[in-house]
């Protein structure tokens, strides 16, 4: 093989190395004089060949097919907008790393140590869930319920901080208060809850008065899937099979302190009578009793059933006291 005619540089190499020798120092009898004789042409030919023209490896800008959002195709335009999104959050993914890092650092105990536990509790929901979406936000149970006592105060004001501050949405509570199994009449649950947060009270605390009143409701049936039942039938002492249009609530609400609690309620059809009413008073009121409270006082409306109902009462202690050898004692109706 002859490397002077041979131009294959992955064989010659392994002949010679003139491919990368040094050059040799041009002199005056090998330069050519004929070069340097340019005309007009030979002037742009050289500076087009020197590059002083324009700067070299520049890349030129890519040149767009498609000018309009438009005209993508549906796969490439949601390709396209979720660049754009992830694009415009870029600086809000860093500052929300930068919160997680805040809070996992010692200095978020230090800042909150004086804090409400409540108000503590929301602002580390605040900086956990700044960075998922909105359907990747899990709340725990007690994030729920401090939200749930927020709506519960105040429906339209719970609707204008879940704009502000990341909170469960309305339909999140509303299914955990379905699953409840709360029913008609007392409440085991409720009042052995009541009765632990009780024991901590002082008397004064303690003094309470009992609300019951009735209001209309529209007829109607509901499937409760937890209890596997249909609501909308009466609903006191006994189930009956007869439609309920109106509903019996009870309430405690503190004497001396403010503070409520609903505690029952019952499905009826028109007015309660005056003896179911009665023996439903009867039971609500030892159950209050049990759990700690101390019931000074009966409060309800005009209504023809709870005026006998608690004529029936005063007659019913004054003959127990008689009985009992006491003196008659006093009573309050409002």
């Amino acid at each position: 093989m002859d490397p002077n005619t041979d131009h294959c540089y992955s064989r010659k190499r392994h002949l010679d190395h003139t491919y990368c020798a040094k050059l040799e120092p041009l002199t005056a009898s090998s330069v050519n004089p004929e070069i340097f004789k340019s005309g007009p042409l030979d002037v742009k030919r050289r500076q087009h060949c020197t590059g002083f023209d324009k700067p070299r490896n520049v890349k030129a800008s890519r040149k767009r097919l498609l000018k309009k959002v438009a005209d993508l195709t549906p796969t490439c335009r949601m390709i396209y907008n979720e660049y754009k999104k992830a694009k415009q959050q870029t600086d809000f993914y860093r500052r929300a790393k930068k919160a997680l890092r805040f809070n996992k650092e010692k200095s978020f105990e230090k800042l909150t140590e004086n804090m409400n536990p409540y108000a503590k509790k929301i602002m580390k929901m605040q900086i956990n869930l700044c960075t998922k979406n909105k359907k990747g936000r899990r709340f725990t149970a007690e994030e729920k319920l401090i939200a749930l006592s927020i709506m519960k105060q105040s429906p339209k004001c719970y609707r204008f901080l879940h704009k502000i501050f990341i909170l469960p949405s309305k339909s999140t509570l509303n299914k955990m208060v379905s699953k409840l199994n709360i029913t008609t009449g007392i409440c085991p649950q409720v009042f052995e809850l009541m009765k632990k947060e009780v024991s901590t009270w002082d008397e004064k605390k303690k003094m309470c008065s009992v609300v019951f009143d009735e209001m209309s409701l529209e007829t109607a049936l509901t499937y409760d899937r937890n209890r596997d039942i249909i609501n909308g039938f009466v609903e006191l002492n006994i189930r009956k099979n007869e439609f309920a249009d109106h509903a019996l609530v009870f309430m405690l609400r503190g004497a001396v302190y403010k503070w409520q609690q609903p505690i029952a309620f019952y499905f009826c059809k028109g007015a309660t009578s005056g003896v179911e009413l009665k023996s439903i008073l009867r039971s609500v009121v030892a159950a209050v009793l049990e759990c700690g409270l101390k019931p000074i006082t009966l409060i309800c409306d005009q209504g023809s059933a709870f005026q006998s109902t608690i004529k029936s009462l005063k007659e019913d202690t004054k003959r127990g006291q008689l009985l009992a050898n006491q003196e008659p004692g006093w009573f309050e109706f409002f």
